[in-house]
């Protein structure tokens, strides 16, 4: 007899394969994978000072990043640079020329300099933004889905250790069924 009460932690790839099917399930995990995917990202937004607005989130979303001071945008940046390490170091050392050439200008090129800083933190402030949305489109790829269920234990989490799946019926049973 096929035995189709299966716990969470003895899922076989084909089990999760199948899962991947589930619409529920998927759904689940999708919230599950953005809410941590958020985390991570407001770890080095939050940190960010001279935005006016930002809305970020995967591809479907629309996405920007308003800069409103781009010394202090700028400045804030280098800082989340040497703990998230997220862009290029040919942006990194344009940006960090311009503000020290801004730091040290003459009352009379400050308007170049303001220019200047603005074009480089428009050119950053879409980089954060693509990176972003890289990273919540492929935390609902199935790839990471599933690397979330065999590896990180998403599903035990999502449904608790009493859950259970039902192979022949492909759905989580734990306090309802999905």
């Amino acid at each position: 007899m096929n035995k189709t009460k299966i716990n969470l932690n003895d899922l076989k790839d084909s089990d999760y394969r199948a899962l991947l099917e589930n619409d529920k399930v998927v759904n689940k995990l999708i919230e599950y994978n953005n809410e941590s995917e958020t985390l991570l990202i407001n770890g080095w937004l939050d940190p960010l000072n001279g935005l006016s607005d930002y809305s970020l989130g995967g591809s479907d979303n629309h996405n920007y990043m308003v800069v409103q001071d781009s010394y202090k945008f700028l400045k804030s940046v280098l800082i989340a640079q040497r703990d998230y390490n997220l862009l290029s170091n040919d942006l990194i050392k344009k940006a960090e020329k311009y503000l020290s050439e801004y730091e040290d200008a003459e009352p009379l090129d400050l308007l170049y300099y303001d220019d200047k800083l603005d074009e480089i933190g428009k050119q950053v402030a879409d980089k954060l933004v693509e990176i972003a949305k890289t990273e919540y489109d492929y935390s609902m790829s199935g790839t990471f889905l599933m690397n979330a269920m065999k590896n990180y234990e998403a599903l035990i989490n999502i449904y608790g250790e009493d859950a259970y799946y039902n192979r022949d019926e492909n759905k989580i049973y734990y306090i309802c069924e999905d």
